[in-house]
């Protein structure tokens, strides 16, 4: 989003969406660093749309490419098509019923800004951290270690655990080196 895109970028919600939103934001157990800027969103970085043109004129959306970004999108949510970002359809959910909300999770977002953490991005084998081409074949002596080799922790980030990363991975490097 930052290379490609000037920084800015939209999260799109329906109806349904949106509502799961604030059920998770007032029922999950989350740090007030993580609840607060969600609520602050929610209510004032929100924009609003009855339908999909509607919520494209209100924050200077393109409707047509508006229209089919959001069908391409649904397509792949019900497994139709597959998703540009590689994204699985259980991980997806189609937006279809207005209203419709766009919030803005740009760079430069004054109540949500956009999180910036260099995570992943190198392809690795995961029994011995072996960097890949993108054909899938291993670099001979290039081994991946650290976040660069692991990716994103689930459900909650601790300060700290990016070191546990690099032990793990980094074992892991070292133990396929020795092997015969």
């Amino acid at each position: 989003m930052c290379e490609k895109r000037d920084g800015r970028g939209w999260l799109i919600l329906d109806r349904s969406l949106y509502r799961q939103a604030w059920n998770n934001v007032l029922h999950d157990k989350l740090l007030p660093f993580q609840r607060d800027p969600v609520i602050l969103a929610l209510l004032f970085q929100r924009h609003k749309g009855a339908t999909l043109d509607v919520l494209a004129q209100k924050v200077s959306f393109d409707p047509a490419v508006f229209r089919e970004t959001v069908r391409a999108y649904n397509a792949a949510a019900s497994g139709q098509e597959p998703d540009p970002f590689q994204k699985n359809p259980k991980d997806m959910a189609a937006l279809s019923r207005g209203p419709y909300y766009a919030i803005d999770v740009s760079i430069t977002s004054r109540l949500f800004p956009l999180t910036t953490l260099t995570l992943g991005g190198l392809c690795v084998d995961e029994a011995t951290g072996a960097v890949l081409r993108s054909d899938g074949s291993s670099i001979e002596g290039l081994y991946a270690a650290g976040r660069n080799a692991v990716g994103i922790c689930s459900h909650l980030y601790v300060s700290g655990l990016s070191a546990a990363d690099c032990i793990f991975s980094g074992r892991r490097a070292a133990a396929s080196l020795v092997r015969p």
